[in-house]
């Protein structure tokens, strides 16, 4: 009776050490999978941000270097009326082609845990441009609809009939602000 209780207990504490013995390996093999996961994602964000950074910093400059900005007279917006609702609806453009790419990163950096300084300031920063330039573009095609609404009350005003007035430019796709992490406040808006 003795012996069986001491080869019941044995078999017990060998049991309690296979059994641990394999959730050990689990978890262990389960947490080198999920950081080769995690490594390979930040991999990911670290090489994407540059190309992602260039072509943010490429609609910026299109953004502050639109001719809109330039206008002076009512007669150069009529006369690059076309003209510059095709530099909006160019900028509109590139700004969707760059938002899968955008949407990807701010998914990835959102899903995990990096604990990588430099990773958290490309997500922060990936965050931050996405938001500034969406916001840029709304203020941009804002500010040029005021310039068309006050040459159209000008003309009004002249009572000029013979000229016709000039409608609204529409965004496709962009057409108010957007606050991505949410701080109450629209980074990137052309005051």
């Amino acid at each position: 009776m003795k012996k069986t209780r001491i080869l019941s207990g044995m078999t017990m504490f060998i049991a309690i050490v296979l059994i641990l013995t394999g959730y050990s390996i689990i978890f262990i093999n389960d947490y080198q999978v999920d950081a080769k996961e995690v490594s390979s994602y930040a991999s990911l964000i670290k090489t994407s941000y540059t190309s992602y950074s260039l072509d943010m910093e490429k609609i910026s400059y299109d953004i502050k270097e639109t001719e809109i900005f330039n206008i002076k007279y009512y007669t150069e917006l009529k006369v690059n009326y076309d003209a510059n609702n095709q530099e909006l609806s160019d900028i509109e453009t590139k700004i969707k082609e760059s938002e899968i790419m955008s949407k990807t990163l701010l998914h990835e950096c959102s899903v995990r845990e990096y604990n990588d300084y430099q990773i958290d300031y490309n997500c922060e920063m990936i965050s931050h441009n996405y938001e500034s330039i969406i916001n840029a573009y709304v203020s941009l095609v804002s500010k040029y609809n005021k310039l068309i609404n006050d040459y159209n009350n000008w003309l009004g005003e002249q009572k000029n009939i013979n000229s016709n007035k000039l409608n609204e430019y529409i965004p496709k796709y962009y057409n108010k602000n957007i606050d991505i992490n949410n701080d109450g406040e629209y980074s990137g808006v052309i005051k």
